[in-house]
């Protein structure tokens, strides 16, 4: 598949540190090849490689990744994207690992994982989600959120940068 995106920048934006992309319309043209079997088997693999222009400079993104669905309850994925980008301002690599895990317990609870590790921040971090839905409309979460600074070499060492715990109520009113 060949794609083109266009992004406006209204202000300068630093990528990564020293790496400053100037204000300014910019346009992606890039080729993009995608293998993706179907989500509904027990295994689902995934690879997509794109390569194209990327602010005035150019990518390499390889994306690889799999679900796992053992029942209907439960369903995992994991996934790797590594992008090499190479700008006037300055080169440099990201490496992004996801795991996400989803199991619903019934109708009305289910519960939402994700663990997510960049080596740009060198940060790992956990997004856990419990929600209930007593009826249509209406849901009530308890959310944790936990960062952890892994800037030490991926996972030698970790050290607890944020964390928060929050409870949120909606509700939908019809008129």
């Amino acid at each position: 598949m060949v794609q083109n995106d266009k992004e406006g920048l209204t202000q300068p934006f630093e990528i990564q540190p020293g790496v400053i992309i100037p204000a300014g319309e910019y346009s992606f043209n890039y080729a993009q090849i995608m293998m993706r079997s179907s989500r509904n088997r027990t295994l689902s693999p995934n690879l997509t490689y794109r390569e194209g222009a990327f602010y005035d400079g150019k990518s390499q993104v390889i994306n690889a990744g799999f679900g796992w669905n053992p029942n209907r309850n439960l369903s995992v994925d994991l996934s790797y994207n590594y992008t090499d980008a190479s700008l006037p301002a300055g080169d440099f690599v990201t490496r992004l690992i996801r795991l996400n895990a989803r199991y619903a317990f019934n109708v009305e609870w289910s519960w939402v994982n994700l663990l997510q590790y960049d080596n740009r921040s060198g940060s790992l971090g956990l997004n856990s989600r419990l929600r209930w839905n007593p009826r249509a409309g209406e849901n009530l979460y308890l959310v944790i959120n936990y960062n952890f600074d892994s800037s030490i070499g991926a996972f030698r060492e970790l050290n607890p940068t944020d964390s928060e715990i929050v409870v949120k109520y909606s509700r939908n009113f019809r008129f």
